[in-house]
């Protein structure tokens, strides 16, 4: 049987880096949905691959914060880079830590997603629901 289309498309984006998943998927896709995109992947990004901005209905400042990984979130608790554990810590960073704007003023962000291209294991969710409901 031939794959489809659909399976097709996955398998080239997670055949991709994290950086070329990011920047040639992600950024045009937030782009599109009008926001401005900042890419902020790297070492020190505290949860946060790219910052989104909008302006909302009301000329305030719409800030979305995006975590990106390109493996399978792990239930095992000593995985440190891909344990679900680490990726729920990372987006209470992205949750917690202000964006400085360039009004000077900063703000915690209004939502909070995680993208990832492959299924996540309900045992690895399970790992850290706790956690998981505290980033509503």
């Amino acid at each position: 049987m031939l794959p489809s289309k659909k399976n097709k498309v996955l398998e080239k984006i997670q055949s991709m880096s994290e950086a070329e998943f990011t920047k040639s998927v992600l950024v045009p896709m937030f782009e599109a949905l009008g926001y401005r995109v900042d890419y902020y992947g790297g070492p020190n990004e505290k949860g946060k691959d790219l910052i989104c901005f909008k302006e909302g209905d009301f000329d305030e400042t719409e800030i979305t914060a995006v975590q990106v990984k390109k493996t399978k979130p792990s239930a095992v608790a000593s995985d440190k880079k891909n344990g679900f554990s680490e990726i729920i810590t990372q987006l209470s960073q992205a949750s917690e830590e202000p964006i400085p704007l360039l009004t000077g003023h900063s703000q915690v962000p209004n939502k909070v997603y995680f993208i990832t291209p492959f299924d996540i294991d309900v045992r690895a969710l399970e790992s850290r629901f706790a956690g998981l409901k505290q980033l509503s």
